[in-house]
C-alpha cells in the first residue's frame, strides 16, 4: 500500500516538473545579431573584445531586466544586450519558433519587399555609374563592405531591419538558425534601394502594338517632367520587332507607386550603359580602352496612356500556386451563394464573404468595411471592381430583392473563376456562352499550352528544365481578378 501511494507521488512529482520546465521554456526567446558593432556587456559590466564581431550570432536569451537581455551563447559566455537596441543591434523570436521573419508592408499581412536601384551617387573608380552596391555587416555601414551585389541581381529581396539610413536585406522572408547565412545578404544604403509595397508591376501592352506603335514606342524616362518632353533621354524603350508578351519568367517593372489619377507610373527600369573601362594595359597601350556593355537598375515613369491616347501599359500580379487556389474556391463559393441566394437568409451570404476574405488575408472583416479595400490592405490583391467596393452590409442591401443584380454579379465571378483556372491549368480556356438556365458557362480546356508558373530564385535558362513542384509563381493579368 505505501509502495504504490510512493509510486503514486513520485509520479505527480515528475509530472509537475516537466510541466514547469516546459511552461519555463515556451517562454525562452533567441537573440540573432544583425551588427558587428552591437553595443554590449559581459557579466561583470565590461565591454567584450573590440575585435569580436558577433554579426550573424544567436543567442539564447536567459532572463530581462528593465535595460537588459541577458543571453548566453557556448562560444562567447553569457552576453548583455541593451533592450532599446532591438532592431538595430538585433533581433528576437520565440525559442520555439526558430524563424526571424520580414517586416510586414504597414497595415497588412504580406512581408516587405525592396527592390535595388542605382542613384546618381553610385559611382565606380572612374566616376561611372557602380554596377554593385556595397553591404555591410551594420546599420551605420562603418568598415568595409562584407560583400557586393549587382543592381539587377536579384529582382526583389526582402525588409528585416531598417533604420534611417540603411535595410537588413534577405533573399528569402524568413530565416533559422542554420540557414541565416545563406539568407540575410547585409545592410545596404537606403538610396538603393526603392520600396515595393504591392504585387503588381508592369510591362507594354501587346494587344494594340500594330496601332500604337504608328505613335511611337513605349518608353520609360528619368523624371516625371520628362514624360511631357517629346525626345527627352529615356531608361527602357520598348523592343521594336515583336508584338508578343515578355516571356512568362520574365522580370516586369515593379509599380512602386501610381500618381495623377492612376496615369502615372513609377517603377524601376534596366538602363544598358556603354561604359569606358580602363585596361590593364593601359599604360603600355596609352590609354587604350576597352568598350564593354553592362546594366544597371534605375528609377522611372511611365504613362499609362500614350500620346495618342491608347493604353500603353499591361498590369501584372504576381501570385503563388497556392494564392490562385484559394482565390478560385473563395470566388466559386460566393457565385453559388448569389445564385441559390435566399433574401431572409443572410448568415449564409455573410459567411461566404468571410470565407472569401479570411482566405486571402487571414483576417476577419466587419459588416462596415469595403471588401475590396480591406483585401487589397491586407493582401495587396488588387480587387478594384465597383461590384466588390462596398461593405458587406451595403452588399446585401444592395442585392436582396434585385435578383438581376445577383445574376450579373455570379456571372462576372464565374468568368473570373475560368481565367484564374486558365493559369492554374496553364492550358488555354474557350468561353462560349452563359447558360441562363443553370447559371454557368459552357467552357472547353484546349490542349494549347499557356506557361505561367516559374522560379523565381533560378536563372532564366533554367525554368524549362525545372520540376513544376519548384515553379510557384505566375504572373497573372490584372484583368483576372474581380
Amino acid at each position: 500500500m505505501i509502495n504504490n501511494r510512493l509510486i503514486l507521488y513520485y509520479a505527480l512529482f515528475i509530472q509537475f516538473q516537466i510541466i514547469a520546465i516546459a511552461t519555463a521554456n515556451a517562454n525562452d526567446q533567441l537573440l540573432y545579431v544583425i551588427s558587428s558593432q552591437a553595443r554590449i556587456k559581459t557579466n561583470d559590466n565590461s565591454s567584450i573584445k573590440t575585435d569580436t564581431n558577433l554579426f550573424g550570432k544567436f543567442f539564447i536569451i536567459e532572463s530581462r531586466n528593465s535595460l537588459y537581455y541577458n543571453c548566453r551563447n557556448p562560444s562567447y559566455g553569457k552576453i548583455k544586450f541593451p533592450l532599446q537596441q532591438n532592431n538595430i543591434d538585433y533581433l528576437t523570436t520565440p525559442l520555439a519558433s526558430n524563424s526571424i521573419y520580414a517586416s510586414k508592408v504597414p497595415g497588412s499581412n504580406i512581408s516587405q519587399k525592396i527592390v535595388f536601384i542605382v542613384t546618381s551617387h553610385s559611382k565606380n573608380a572612374y566616376g561611372e555609374k557602380a554596377e554593385k552596391l556595397p553591404l555591410f555587416d551594420n546599420s551605420m555601414m562603418l568598415g568595409k563592405p562584407i560583400d557586393f551585389i549587382e543592381a539587377h541581381q536579384l529582382y526583389f529581396a526582402y525588409s528585416f531591419a531598417k533604420t534611417d539610413k540603411a535595410i537588413l536585406v534577405g533573399k528569402s522572408n524568413r530565416f533559422t538558425k542554420k540557414s541565416s547565412n545563406k539568407i540575410l545578404i547585409g545592410w545596404i544604403r537606403r538610396d538603393n534601394i526603392a520600396m515595393w509595397n504591392n504585387r503588381m508591376a508592369i510591362e507594354f501592352n501587346k494587344l494594340n502594338f500594330q496601332e500604337r506603335k504608328k505613335c511611337g514606342l513605349g518608353k520609360i524616362y528619368y523624371s516625371q517632367s520628362a514624360l511631357t518632353r517629346r525626345n527627352s533621354n529615356d531608361i527602357f524603350i520598348e523592343e521594336e520587332g515583336t508584338d508578343k508578351y515578355l516571356p512568362h519568367y520574365a522580370r516586369r517593372f515593379p509599380v512602386l507607386d501610381v500618381s495623377n489619377n492612376g496615369e502615372m507610373i513609377k517603377t524601376v527600369a534596366t538602363k544598358v550603359y556603354d561604359s569606358m573601362i580602363k585596361t590593364k594595359q593601359e599604360l603600355e597601350l596609352k590609354k587604350t580602352r576597352k568598350l564593354v556593355n553592362y546594366n544597371i537598375s534605375i528609377m522611372g515613369y511611365v504613362n499609362k496612356y500614350n500620346q495618342c491616347k491608347q493604353k500603353q501599359i499591361a498590369v501584372r500580379v504576381l501570385m503563388k500556386k497556392e494564392e490562385i487556389e484559394l482565390l478560385k474556391t473563395a470566388l466559386q463559393r460566393l457565385a453559388n451563394h448569389l445564385v441559390y441566394f435566399i433574401p431572409d437568409s443572410f448568415d449564409i451570404f455573410d459567411d461566404a464573404i468571410y470565407r472569401l476574405v479570411k482566405s486571402l488575408t487571414g483576417e476577419t472583416i466587419n459588416q462596415n468595411e469595403n471588401i475590396s479595400s480591406f483585401i487589397t490592405k491586407m493582401n495587396l490583391l488588387p480587387f478594384k471592381t465597383k461590384l466588390l467596393n462596398k461593405s458587406i452590409y451595403e452588399l446585401k442591401n444592395e442585392i436582396q430583392y434585385n435578383r438581376a443584380k445577383r445574376m450579373n454579379l455570379a456571372k462576372y465571378l464565374r468568368e473570373r473563376v475560368l481565367k484564374l483556372e486558365e493559369v492554374s491549368r496553364e492550358k488555354m480556356i474557350y468561353i462560349e456562352k452563359w447558360d441562363d438556365h443553370i447559371q454557368t458557362f459552357e467552357w472547353e480546356s484546349t490542349n494549347n499550352n499557356i506557361p505561367y508558373f516559374f522560379s523565381i530564385n533560378h536563372p532564366y535558362s533554367s525554368q524549362d528544365k525545372l520540376d513544376n513542384f519548384k515553379k510557384r509563381y505566375a504572373w497573372v493579368p490584372l484583368e483576372y481578378f474581380p
